[in-house]
């Protein structure tokens, strides 16, 4: 497992197939500057060139707009190119009420192509070197995903298996059973509900017994 990357020029005929992928592009910056995005973990990628070009992804877990989801895994066919080079960006994104995985294609330009534009419910995990003639493979993807730490995750239900011990999670739109609360931590391969409250606290009046001796 890699992760966010701006390939070297020296890179050129190694690890990319152009030396554009070696340019930083304004959405790189956005991409590290931006902490309410960013992948906990999967995507992991593989390539064929068969028809125009295919990357299949494993599922993975994200951040996107300081949302946590969980995205199946897939295959996505790319579209095909022209003689002109141009990028597209492999996102995961929100789609209504769904996380999922999308190609968006960029503009095809003889001399400087750049990524395309994103929406706020977009996040990027592979840039993609699309032109005419290149055998599409390993070579034409760069790694743009921005791993990130333990943050508190939220969402409807707790995420299963995943998660590392001591991650935090908040369920939201529910009403606790009685005794529980909507804040887990993650403890080994589970997630325990921290219980609310309900002993006596310093405020609450003293019991009788404790009188009985005054």
């Amino acid at each position: 497992m890699s992760g966010f990357t701006v390939p070297n020029a020296n890179s050129f005929g190694a690890q990319i197939q152009s030396l554009d992928q070696a340019e930083p592009d304004s959405l790189d910056f956005t991409v590290l500057g931006n902490n309410k995005y960013g992948v906990f973990n999967g995507f992991d990628a593989a390539y064929s060139s068969s028809g125009d070009g295919s990357v299949t992804l494993t599922n993975g877990e994200v951040l996107i707009n300081g949302e946590y989801a969980a995205v199946p895994g897939g295959t996505l066919t790319l579209t095909a190119t022209a003689v002109d080079p141009r990028f597209d960006l492999i996102v995961a994104e929100k789609s209504g009420s769904s996380f999922v995985l999308n190609v968006i294609a960029g503009t095809a330009n003889a001399t400087n192509p750049v990524f395309p534009n994103l929406t706020v419910s977009q996040l990027p995990l592979y840039a993609l070197y699309r032109k005419s003639g290149e055998l599409f493979g390993a070579t034409s993807s760069v790694d743009k995903r921005k791993f990130i730490g333990t943050v508190i995750r939220s969402g409807t239900s707790a995420p299963g298996s995943v998660g590392t011990s001591g991650d935090l999670y908040v369920q939201t739109s529910f009403s606790p059973a009685t005794g529980q609360s909507s804040l887990y931590v993650k403890q080994g391969a589970f997630w325990e509900n921290l219980a609310t409250y309900t002993g006596q606290g310093p405020d609450e009046p003293l019991q009788p017994f404790f009188l009985a001796g005054l």
